[in-house]
């Protein structure tokens, strides 16, 4: 049995196999957590049904859904679901990029004052009743 060290995890990481699969497996995994979380509700809606209601709208393909199941995942679950997504992944990418930018593996929000400015605009809101949102639309 092979004894994991740093060296070893570092070559095994740089192996060219390794960088063609790995987008792949991450891919895959979103796609069924997101997939794993449109099921979690309320109303209850199986795994493999929530596919086939997105796979009805999407690609006009599958069994039609009834008016709640519709409802329930096209349009409660499946936006919260991508909107999750989407923000994780950024949030995800804006951290290794002010990781990277900083050389810094602890690097965090606080580094640059992006807490401290989103503290005070929650706070700023809740104080005073003000909605930047609608006032810019």
């Amino acid at each position: 049995m092979a004894i994991l060290n740093h060296q070893t995890l570092s070559q095994a990481v740089r192996n060219p196999i390794w960088k063609g699969i790995t987008p792949i497996v991450l891919i895959l995994l979103g796609i069924i957590f997101l997939g794993a979380g449109m099921v979690i509700g309320v109303y209850e809606v199986s795994f493999w049904r929530v596919w086939e209601i997105v796979a009805r709208y999407l690609l006009n393909f599958g069994t039609e859904a009834t008016k709640v199941e519709k409802i329930v995942v096209w349009e409660l679950r499946f936006p919260c679901g991508i909107a999750a997504f989407l923000v994780g992944s950024t949030l995800a990418a804006t951290g290794a990029v002010m990781q990277g930018l900083f050389r810094n593996p602890l690097a965090d929000p606080g580094l640059i004052g992006v807490s401290a400015g989103a503290s005070l605009a929650g706070c700023r809101r809740y104080c005073f009743r003000w909605n930047m949102v609608c006032r810019l639309v």
